[in-house]
């Protein structure tokens, strides 16, 4: 059988559908395929986004030494792997979205990342007001949705966050806890200090090495913030060394949007170091004092 030319209803109730001709008189009804008109396109934007994050949670294949860690940190992911947006999406975000997004020739646009992402680095934070800049608990949004919630999204293995509450005054086991702990296969590998020194309390950059104890036998380090300063704790000889790696502002979006791709790298080193606890742990005890 040979295909005539496909007839179009342009009437209701069957407007839309089309019937193909063909010889001998036969019909057949096609419902479902709908005529497009000049003014309408068949074609939608894919959004790929679980593909590129897929990809971009495998972790590096080695651990970066310590002298190269601030370096390594701030290498945004190679330009095949940034998430392709529309182009409107696109050049509406601050300066430095390149190192993490980039525009598609193909039909794509990562709205997934959009919504779950950038809808909240981008936002205003109304909590923050000059009577409130100083305090802790006008912050800890802000960290959660540009430090810790990134850090978990692109991390490969399970993150389990404690939080320490702000509120109790009581002199407790807890005071000795860092403000912010995250556990990787019951290990804590990831911390943050978010002390608000107007309550008397010790600097961060103090507090989150007197919290520390060592109990990771042989691993390099372990990686943590405080305030807005990423850093690195690791052991000489019997002394906890505090090294810092790469200080946000994120007051503005611009620097917010930066903070992706550190926390993105962070989130490739956090499975490595779990890895190497695991495997010293075979052989010795590789605790945390937490657990």
């Amino acid at each position: 059988m040979v295909a005539c030319t496909m007839e179009a209803f342009e009437d209701e109730p069957i407007k839309g559908f089309s019937v193909d001709r063909f010889q001998y008189g036969m019909q057949l009804k096609v419902f479902g395929r709908r005529k497009f008109s000049s003014a309408t396109t068949p074609w939608e934007f894919q959004d790929p986004t679980e593909y590129y994050v897929g990809c971009l949670k495998s972790p590096p294949p080695t651990l970066p030494s310590l002298f190269a860690l601030s370096w390594h940190l701030q290498q945004p992911p190679p330009e095949e792997l940034r998430f392709p947006l529309w182009w409107d999406v696109f050049k509406d975000l601050p300066q430095g979205r390149e190192l993490f997004f980039t525009t598609s020739t193909e039909l794509l646009d990562c709205r997934g990342i959009t919504y779950d992402v950038l809808t909240s680095i981008m936002r205003s934070n109304p909590s923050l007001t000059a009577a409130t800049a100083m305090d802790r608990d006008s912050y800890i949004g802000l960290w959660d949705d540009c430090i810790n919630r990134i850090i978990s999204k692109f991390c490969s293995i399970e993150m389990v966050f404690v939080q320490k509450s702000s509120l109790s005054l009581a002199e407790t086991v807890q005071d000795q806890w860092p403000n912010v702990t995250a556990f990787l296969r019951n290990l804590c590998l990831w911390r943050g200090e978010e002390t608000d020194q107007l309550r008397g309390q010790l600097d961060p950059s103090s507090s989150i090495v007197e919290k520390f104890l060592w109990s990771y036998m042989d691993l390099p380090y372990v990686l943590g913030y405080y305030a807005v300063t990423f850093c690195v704790l690791s052991r000489s000889q019997d002394r906890i060394i505090r090294t810092d790696l790469y200080t946000l502002d994120l007051s503005t979006p611009v620097e917010r949007l930066k903070a992706l791709v550190p926390c993105w790298r962070i989130a490739g080193l956090l499975p490595l170091l779990a890895d190497k606890c695991f495997h010293y742990g075979s052989n010795f005890p590789c605790t945390d004092r937490f657990e």
